[in-house]
């Protein structure tokens, strides 16, 4: 806990209920988006029905419709949160018991006169295992109560409110004013105000929750420490609604209304009803309820955003075997949201749409890292010695107790969620039975696919016919012969493409490698692309091939000339399991070290790099060693950002402690030979080669330097 908490442990209690909820509302101000169907009408009454999973979502739902929509909106609390102090405040908010005797008059009250709307929670309690199934054409709640239809109280109300304004709207056209005067007085409508009569619509709203974990935060160290809270059920609310509130994303989806006049309409057709008694309208209510509550509440589970936890534990609960791979599990997992996105029925959390390569490239990954302590922390997947994990089918299957299943196994929630989603569980059970080697390749062919058609996109937004070069020198390419299981990345240097490293890749495969030749972005189109590219988007390129290539190599080597060297650097250092070989080639590890004067001869007045970086020029022409791949002039920006890459690379040298192969140009113009010494002294390879050719040239892989560098890689591979 950090010291700011701390101090708000102090100051906080549960007796200061407004202090408490608008620190809530601050947590949750960055963390909740609200999504609204663009037929939606907010300024009609409206009853809201939503999915209950957590307690908070009774005070903080209207709460933040009010904030982000400014629509009112009143509802319905369990009688238990009705305690001194907190009955004071939903009182305020406008929130009544379950329990109040009078609570549907209230509601339809509102609704009738236009002066609030309502949210309600249709499932009737809180549902904090997530389970509804289907019987025949409607859904089964599965609470703590048992398992029993889902309660029609929220259409009931919806319907009751529409006929009772077409009975006043039939009244007051008649003449009747014993029977409008009637109706007043039972809704509490003043003399000198009347009915809204815009049509009743119920609007289906999901609530979701990404991530849901466990663990002890904030309100649990101030319920023990302030509180001194015993409760088992208020403790296990505390924590898991605790973690959703500070460390989860919370998202409103108001999906499209649903006209109750139509709903009544249809009935009244099909029961041939046409008048406005009471029996009329109890049989057109009792023929519509069943219907209209399930319309709603598919409308309400299928707005649930399938996210990152629903794969991963629909990919355990249907693994073919008993023990699993992370290898085979990642990519079992990446394919599977491949394929959800291009189906493009359920809607996705944002989460999955954002480099989900990098799930993949051996460095720490939040989302998966997380949920994977989780399953282990439950018992779900039991570390073996091997590296392997062992499922345990039975834990993730056990529904424990309602009311502490969310705290006991959390993924079994995750999975009741998506449970209704047939077509998921028959897409991870098709993805997970097949191999690490099916998957590894399909993984590689999507990585390089989306690869190739950022590289078309670039190449076609920013064509020009004067600077554009043909269309080969930029793309990224691979050397792929299935037989081989041993892989390279290869990358070229700053302001040049792919095409640079060809020479050098066809050699490397010649020995029975594998290559992934990637295109740094904003390279190989024209020099405007590489000005809007950051150092961070060239490590994302490398390790999108890195991704690729681990899936399918036995051994892994990385490879890079120049920046390329710099990015080969970073990945080897960054990676959690040691890659089998680096080779840098007239590698630039200082920015000090980069020879200005050569690279720019014109621009005597400007004597060095940093020179140039902190001017206002905006870009400088320049003649490259090789015109037909290089470009010919530097956006200033980017050179800011090649500083960028090498001051980040530098300390990380010390992390290094793959075999690392170092080749440098003897007189290199562009690069300080000495920096190959530099990377070689503080890199912590047990296993380091530096090899120095004699050469006046930057760019040495040509065909006058082949043979050195050939022979030199050949050795290292070998």
């Amino acid at each position: 806990m950090t010291p700011g908490q701390e101090l708000l442990l102090k100051k906080i209690s549960f007796g200061s209920t407004h202090q408490l909820i608008k620190y809530v509302r601050h947590i949750l101000d960055s963390s909740l988006t609200i999504s609204v169907h663009p037929d939606l009408d907010l300024t009609r009454p409206t009853l809201f029905c939503a999915n209950h999973f957590t307690r908070v979502e009774t005070f903080l739902i209207p709460s933040f419709l009010y904030q982000k929509l400014n629509i009112k909106v009143r509802s319905l609390a369990d009688s238990g949160l009705f305690q001194p102090k907190l009955k004071e405040y939903l009182e305020s908010l406008g929130t009544i018991s379950t329990k109040d005797i009078n609570r549907d008059t209230i509601i339809l009250s509102d609704l009738l006169q236009g002066n609030n709307s309502w949210l309600i929670y249709p499932e009737g309690s809180m549902l904090k295992n997530k389970k509804v199934t289907i019987s025949g054409k409607q859904f089964m709640i599965h609470n703590a109560h048992g398992s029993h239809p889902m309660p029609t109280g929220s259409a009931v109300l919806a319907l009751k409110c529409e006929l009772e304004k077409q009975a006043c709207r039939h009244a007051q056209k008649e003449g009747d004013i014993v029977t409008v005067n009637a109706f007043k007085k039972k809704y509490g409508v003043k003399e000198n105000e009347g009915f809204s009569y815009v049509a009743t619509q119920i609007v289906p709203v999901s609530i979701n929750y990404f991530p849901i974990r466990t663990g002890k935060n904030i309100f649990t160290q101030m319920a023990g420490s302030i509180l001194e809270i015993k409760s088992e059920m208020f403790l296990e609310e505390l924590e898991v609604e605790g973690n959703l509130l500070v460390n989860a994303h919370m998202h409103i989806h108001l999906d499209a209304p649903i006209s109750i006049e139509k709903q009544i309409h249809t009935a009244r057709e099909a029961l041939n009803i046409t008048g406005h008694t009471k029996s009329d309208h109890d049989a057109l209510i009792e023929y519509s309820r069943h219907k209209l509550t399930t319309l709603v509440m598919d409308k309400v589970y299928k707005n649930t955003l399938v996210n990152f936890d629903h794969i991963f534990a629909l990919a355990l609960e249907n693994y073919p075997t008993d023990t699993l791979r992370l290898s085979h599990l990642r990519a079992v997992i990446f394919l599977s949201v491949k394929e959800i996105l291009c189906l493009k029925v359920h809607k996705t959390h944002g989460m999955l749409h954002r480099d989900f390569y990098k799930l993949l490239i051996d460095e720490p990954y939040e989302m998966f890292d997380t949920v994977l302590a989780l399953a282990c922390e439950q018992k779900i997947l039991i570390p073996l010695d091997d590296g392997s994990y062992r499922i345990d089918k039975e834990a993730l299957a056990d529904e424990h107790t309602f009311g502490m299943v969310r705290l006991k196994n959390t993924l079994r929630v995750v999975l009741n969620e998506v449970d209704l989603f047939g077509d998921l569980k028959s897409l991870l059970t098709h993805t997970v039975k097949r191999s690490l080697q099916e998957v590894g390749k399909g993984v590689f062919d999507a990585i390089f696919e989306q690869d190739m058609r950022r590289f078309d996109y670039a190449y076609q937004h920013y064509y020009s016919v004067i600077h554009s070069k043909p269309k080969d020198i930029g793309r990224p390419f691979i050397l792929y012969n299935p037989h081989f299981d041993v892989g390279m990345v290869i990358t070229h240097g700053y302001k040049s493409a792919p095409k640079e490293m060809e020479g050098l890749a066809n050699f490397v495969h010649s020995l029975g490698v594998n290559v992934y030749c990637i295109r740094m972005e904003g390279h190989g189109t024209v020099p405007e692309d590489l000005k809007g590219s950051s150092y961070m988007h060239w490590i994302d390129s490398f390790n999108r091939g890195f991704a690729a290539m681990r899936m399918i190599s036995h051994r892994l080597y990385l490879c890079g000339f120049s920046a390329g060297g710099v990015l080969a650097l970073i990945a080897a250092a960054s990676k959690q399991h040691k890659v089998d070989g680096l080779i840098c080639i007239n590698t630039a590890i200082k920015f000090d070290d980069l020879r200005f004067n050569y690279l720019l001869p014109t621009m005597g007045v400007i004597s060095s790099w940093l020179s140039v970086i902190n001017s206002k020029i905006e870009y400088i022409q320049d003649t490259p060693e090789n015109p037909e791949v290089n470009y010919s002039e530097h956006h200033i920006q980017s050179v800011r950002e090649l500083k960028k890459l090498i001051d980040y690379a530098y300390p990380l040298l010390k992390k290094v402690t793959a075999r690392t192969l170092i080749i440098q140009g003897d007189n290199d113009p562009v690069v300080n030979p000495k920096g190959a010494d530099m990377i070689y002294n503080t890199i912590q390879s047990e296993e380091k080669i530096k090899v120095l050719l004699k050469a006046n040239e930057h760019v040495i892989l040509n065909e006058k330097h082949y043979e050195e560098i050939f022979e030199a890689v050949k050795e290292f591979i070998k």
